[in-house]
C-alpha cells in the first residue's frame, strides 16, 4: 500500500510538473495534491518508523511550499511565478524520483510497539503557543493582499510538517525506551 502511494506520488510530481508547463495556474491545484500524497506517505512512515520514508513523504509539501512562500514574499504575479514553477517542479518531479529508489534500498524496521501519546502540562502550553501564533499569522494573512493565499498555504504546511517530524521523534524514542 505505502510502495503504490509512493509511485502515485512520483506520478503525480510529473504530472504537476507537465500541467504547469502548459498553464502555471494549475499550481493552485497540483501543489496541494502533492502536499496531501505526502501527509500520507508521512502518516505511514509513524507507523513503519521509517526516517527514509517520513523524508520521502515530506518532501513535495516542503518543496511546494517554498515556491508558495516565495510567490507570496515577492508578490509574484502569473507571469513572474510562471519562470520559478517551471524551473522548481521538474527539480521536485526528479529528486522524488531519485528518493524512492533510496527507499526502495533502505532497510525496513521493525513496527514500534502501539503506545498511546502522553501530553505532559509543557506539551500542552507549548501546543497552545503555537496554536495563538498561528491563529495571530492567520489573522495577519486575512487582512493582506493578494498573495495571503500563498503566505497561509506555506505556514500551514510548514506546521503540519513539523507535527509529523514531533510525532516521528517522539515515536521512535518511546520505541527504543520499550
Amino acid at each position: 500500500m505505502v510502495k503504490r502511494l509512493c509511485w502515485i506520488q512520483v506520478i503525480a510530481a510529473f504530472i504537476a510538473a507537465a500541467l504547469v508547463g502548459v498553464e502555471e495556474e494549475t499550481f493552485l491545484v497540483t501543489g496541494p495534491i502533492l502536499t496531501f500524497l505526502g501527509f500520507l506517505i508521512a502518516w505511514a512512515s509513524l507507523r513503519q518508523t521509517s526516517p527514509v520514508l517520513l523524508g520521502f513523504g515530506l518532501f513535495s509539501p516542503l518543496f511546494t511550499s517554498l515556491i508558495a512562500a516565495m510567490i507570496a514574499a515577492f508578490s509574484m504575479g502569473p507571469g513572474q511565478a510562471k519562470y520559478y514553477l517551471w524551473c522548481l517542479l521538474p527539480i521536485n518531479a526528479f529528486a522524488v524520483l531519485a528518493l524512492i529508489f533510496k527507499l526502495e534500498d533502505s532497510q525496513p524496521t521493525e513496527t514500534a510497539a502501539k503506545q498511546s501519546l502522553r501530553f505532559s502540562l509543557m506539551h500542552l502550553l507549548g501546543l497552545t503557543t503555537v496554536v495563538c501564533l498561528l491563529l495571530s499569522v492567520f489573522r495577519g494573512l486575512a487582512t493582506s493582499g493578494e498573495n495571503a493565499m500563498f503566505a497561509g498555504y506555506s505556514l500551514a504546511v510548514l506546521a503540519v510538517s513539523f507535527a509529523f517530524v514531533f510525532l516521528f521523534v517522539h515515536k521512535t524514542k518511546v520505541s527504543t525506551l520499550t
